[in-house]
């Protein structure tokens, strides 16, 4: 697992776009956005700002395994994070995700993959390339179809190449009865 500094650098960069408002996301073209991901910029956006929602992160490993490598909690303004390298929670605030900023848009090149089912619920697939610059990663996510939240997301390695292989997984859970204030 010689990749868990680098995996943690990405999940550390991606935990600091979450915010506490729910935003709509709007794909057009006076905004920089690509319009081809206007649904999963809806999505993102709403998942990314909710007020309450845990993300279980794990490292995909060659036999399809998952390995933990992080749990962040959100809860009204606040993430709260413990990853592999820590014994206790740390807490930071939550600052607003947009889906494009001077850099252009975050998220592109989105296709609908299909429709498939993620832990009892029904969902989209698309795939997408997502930039968090310096980085860029092939990025699947499972919306749900009830309320357009992303309840997993595939990241692709880090890295300019794109290239194939191991990744992160991500799972996401909006039930207010299954996030504890971790402290």
């Amino acid at each position: 697992m010689k990749c868990i500094s680098e995996l943690l650098m990405g999940l550390a960069g991606a935990t600091l776009v979450v915010t506490s408002a729910v935003q709509q996301a709007e794909a057009n073209s006076d905004n920089g956005q690509d319009q081809s991901c206007e649904i999963v910029n809806v999505a993102y956006a709403a998942t990314m700002n909710a007020a309450r929602s845990s993300v279980t992160t794990y490292a995909e490993q060659d036999d399809g395994s998952l390995v933990f490598i992080a749990d962040l909690r959100t809860q009204s303004g606040t993430n709260y994070l413990k990853d592999l390298t820590r014994k206790q929670w740390i807490r930071y605030p939550q600052t607003k995700w947009v889906p494009a900023d001077r850099f252009g848009p975050k998220i592109t090149d989105c296709v609908f993959k299909g429709d498939e089912s993620h832990l009892g619920l029904a969902a989209k697939h698309y795939s997408a390339i997502r930039h968090e610059l310096p980085q860029v990663s092939k990025v699947d996510f499972w919306i749900t179809r009830n309320d357009a939240r992303i309840v997993k997301m595939r990241i692709g390695p880090w890295g300019v190449k794109l290239k194939s292989g191991l990744g992160l997984i991500e799972i996401r859970k909006f039930d207010d009865e299954a996030l504890p204030p971790p402290l």
